[in-house]
């Protein structure tokens, strides 16, 4: 019995630095670099290694491609003491790559992604019965991933599992209705500002108000994060807010 097991993408991510702003770079121009550095991570991988440091029994539900950067990211995860749900690889897709473009004189970054092989997961892979956990993290899953958790949430709820979602921007745009199946067996969704008003359909600026909107798409507890602000939780009930650290 796993405490929580994570679905999401593995990705392997290049990071690199620009002495240039965002806007003075053009198309065409040649950009030198300051910086690189190669790293694990995504949705799930991000979870699933932070839950674990936290003491909690976890492993991870994923899909990878059959390729180098595989490796490099089953290191990692064996590293971490995270468990394996599915080892099935994809022969035809590439695993999951990003490109993270950051300047030194903006705090902002530009990230270019390559889902591949994190969007293939198929019911198919693994066994639902494999899903031997009290909670389960759902981040942003697409394609045939996305029909896949579809499946995962209703068997959750047939098995009393809980489920926490943390679904992007692109996902939050598709709208309530698209994710009915998710919402509706979520016990806490997650999400910034903007990805909350994409999912309420709603451009207001009360908090209390865009919450209790989401609360009734069937999350027990909505948390938000709105950046310098911090973040905030609602269950329906109650109000409660952090600040964010420095």
């Amino acid at each position: 019995m796993y405490d929580v097991i994570c679905i999401g993408s593995a990705t392997y991510d290049m990071f690199v630095k620009s002495a240039m702003k965002f806007s003075d770079a053009k198309p065409g121009d040649k950009v030198l670099l300051e910086h690189i550095e190669h790293s694990v991570g995504g949705g799930g991988i991000n979870s699933s290694v932070a839950l674990t440091k936290m003491g909690l029994k976890t492993a991870f539900l994923r899909k990878l491609g059959n390729d180098e950067y595989s490796s490099m990211i089953e290191k990692e995860l064996a590293a971490q003491k995270v468990g394996i749900i599915n080892k099935k690889k994809d022969d035809k897709l590439y695993s999951s790559y990003s490109v993270i473009l950051t300047s030194a004189k903006e705090s902002d970054r530009i990230v270019y992604a390559y889902k591949g092989a994190s969007d293939n997961l198929s019911s198919k892979d693994f066994k639902l019965s494999d899903l031997n956990t009290k909670w389960i993290y759902m981040a942003t899953m697409m394609e045939e991933s996305f029909k896949t958790c579809e499946k995962i949430a209703k068997y959750a709820k047939k098995n009393d599992i809980k489920i926490l979602f943390n679904p992007s921007l692109y996902l939050a745009k598709k709208g309530a209705k698209y994710l009915k199946n998710i919402l509706s067996n979520t016990t806490i969704l997650v999400l910034n500002f903007e990805e909350a008003q994409a999912l309420a359909g709603s451009k207001t600026d009360n908090d209390v108000e865009l919450a209790r909107k989401l609360t009734k798409l069937g999350p027990k507890i909505v948390a938000i994060t709105e950046g310098k602000k911090g973040v905030y939780a609602y269950d329906g009930h109650c109000r409660h807010s952090l600040d964010a650290f420095d």
